[in-house]
């Protein structure tokens, strides 16, 4: 990953400044503690430190114009990040930087959250698989755990535009449905209306996997209900 940041630091002089770094999770917009951050100039280790438990790191006496601030992780559940940075207004300054999950720890992630209402719920709610709800007015309906943020951040993360497809300008909206079941596990994936093999493949392939969902609720009782999404391909 690599992103351009606009850090205002010191170009030259005697005058030295501060930067502060926040990192956070863009799960759960948490602060991420144990982060290892190295800062770079031409090449050359200036400085390095560790964040704090409010995901905080300070480097201090920064005089160089440009420097690659390149944070690492012990875990796998982050990949390495790199930031490029230069000065623009020539002062201290602080700046937060919101880190993805790799697709296996989002999905870790989520499933504790179904865990959690299952274990919390499941006597409260017993499953029922008839897939009918008489009074629609007391239905909750089935989502994703963490609700609609979340579900657009995994698919806006996760979803691959096939390679070929962009090479072909192939791009449009595929609707998909599929049944969550009162376990919160996803089945029945099926295209209601697609654009081409290829992308179609793809969307089914980011719904199958998807974490569990929290199941819709009718009349006291987990049942399984039909979901349809829709997934933009677009090509910019």
């Amino acid at each position: 990953m690599l992103l351009l940041l606009l850090f205002p630091l010191s170009v030259q002089g005697a005058k030295s400044y501060t930067l502060e770094v926040k990192v956070t999770s863009k799960l759960n917009d948490q602060p991420m503690n144990g982060v290892a951050m190295i800062l770079y100039h031409e090449g050359q280790e200036i400085a390095r430190a560790g964040s704090d438990e409010e995901g905080k790191a300070r480097f201090s006496g920064l005089k160089e114009k440009e420097y690659d601030l390149i944070l690492t992780f012990n875990s796998s559940a982050y990949k390495q990040y790199n930031a490029y940075i230069f000065n623009k207004s020539k002062k201290d300054c602080s700046r937060e930087i919101s880190l993805m999950p790799t697709q296996e720890a989002f999905v870790d992630y989520c499933e504790k959250l179904v865990d959690v209402f299952l274990a919390k719920n499941g006597r409260t709610y017993p499953a029922d698989t008839s897939e009918k709800c008489e009074d629609l007015e007391l239905i909750q309906e089935a989502e994703f755990p963490g609700g609609q943020k979340n579900m657009f951040l995994f698919i806006s993360n996760y979803l691959e535009y096939p390679e070929e497809s962009i090479e072909l300008g192939e791009q449009g909206k595929v609707y998909i449905s599929f049944i969550v079941e009162p376990d919160g596990k996803i089945t029945e994936v099926k295209i209601d209306r697609g654009v081409s093999f290829l992308i179609d493949r793809e969307a089914k392939r980011i719904i199958k996997a998807m974490p569990r969902w929290i199941p819709a609720i009718c009349n006291g009782k987990r049942i399984r209900t039909r979901m349809r999404i829709p997934l933009n391909f677009a090509l910019s």
